[in-house]
């Protein structure tokens, strides 16, 4: 790894601690990130997708599924600049902070460009581009959004239509980001064999099983760090 690349994973893990998602640096181009992004080996994002998910409706699908459904549905897409949906995916959970700097999500509608803040050529947006850079963060969606909610099917029009897709493109990634989307852990002796999110899990699972998720993925997320650094991701 680039003594560049190892700056920026370090910062990229302060501030996954400190719970920070704005733009590491508003100057900087999005393709500077992409040296770093696309360093998260192909075959281990494709081990990483063959782990099982069981999805809302009970049944069971690898992360490799729901990896290409999110990029498709997100991007329009079956790969990033080049990255496939899994090494996407792998890196949005891993590195969010500088994947939500990525113009990733597709917007068409001018004035949805013009309420982002994107250039009227763009066809996609930054998941930091859809929040006011304040402390508050605000959704700039969100009365337009609400607004075309309200309205039945047959009274919305096409920036209506438009919006609550993009809406929901939104919402997807932050679904990955914070893993809600991933019902990967079992809980011991649960009658309904429900699979839970890590969010789930360490929240509400007994003191020691939440404690032992805990560090299977501190284990983990540290072992891409290594990985990472070395190159060698035998051991992640």
């Amino acid at each position: 790894m680039t003594a560049p690349i190892k700056a920026l994973f370090g910062i990229i893990i302060l501030a996954g601690f400190l719970g920070l998602s704005q733009p590491l640096c508003a100057q900087e181009e999005y393709k500077e990130h992409l040296p770093f992004l696309k360093s998260f080996d192909l075959a281990h994002a494709n081990h990483f997708g063959t782990i099982v998910v069981q999805g809302a409706d009970g049944r069971m699908k690898p992360i490799d599924t729901i990896a290409h459904e999110v990029l498709n549905k997100v991007y329009r897409k079956n790969s990033y600049e080049g990255m496939s949906p899994n090494q996407v995916v792998l890196g949005m959970v891993s590195a969010p902070v500088v994947w939500k700097a990525q113009p990733m999500i597709a917007v068409s509608h001018l004035e949805l460009k013009k309420i982002l803040g994107v250039a009227p050529t763009a066809k996609y947006a930054a998941y930091r581009d859809f929040f006011e850079n304040t402390p508050e963060g605000a959704y700039k969606l969100a009365k337009h959004a609400e607004l075309a909610n309200r309205k039945k099917p047959a009274e919305r029009n096409l920036f209506d239509k438009d919006v609550l897709k993009v809406d929901e493109r939104l919402n997807v990634c932050f679904m990955v980001y914070g893993w809600h989307i991933f019902r990967i852990i079992p809980r011991i002796d649960d009658p309904q064999k429900t699979w839970f999110n890590p969010s789930m899990a360490t929240t509400h699972f007994p003191k020691e099983e939440a404690a032992q998720v805990g560090r299977l993925l501190q284990t983990y997320f540290d072992a891409i760090a290594q990985s990472l650094e070395s190159g060698n991701w035998s051991k992640a």
